[in-house]
């Protein structure tokens, strides 16, 4: 798995991923610790990829917006912030 991890955009970094999550205002979220696959047609936005949460943990996410229009892709930005913040245990 780890190979494939390797080729996906990196929050912050490059790729689809390079200029999203890079807002000071949330310490950055999970700039640099998110890795993810983006996807879009019309009305359909997808996020899915993995990041390390701010206590260590390494989470796996799929998130999918349908006719959301254009702030679907916002609203998942920042539902992967929020589980970088989460420090999820469960």
């Amino acid at each position: 798995m780890r190979p494939l991890l390797d080729l996906l955009p990196i929050a912050g970094g490059s790729g689809t991923l390079g200029e999203r999550f890079l807002d000071a205002a949330t310490d950055q979220g999970p700039a640099g610790w998110l890795r993810a696959k983006t996807g879009s047609l019309t009305a359909i936005n997808s996020l899915v990829g993995v990041l390390t949460d701010r206590s260590g943990r390494v989470l796996t996410f799929a998130f999918i917006s349908n006719e959301a229009g254009p702030n679907g892709r916002n609203a998942m930005d920042a539902l992967a912030t929020k589980l970088w913040f989460c420090g999820c245990t469960t």
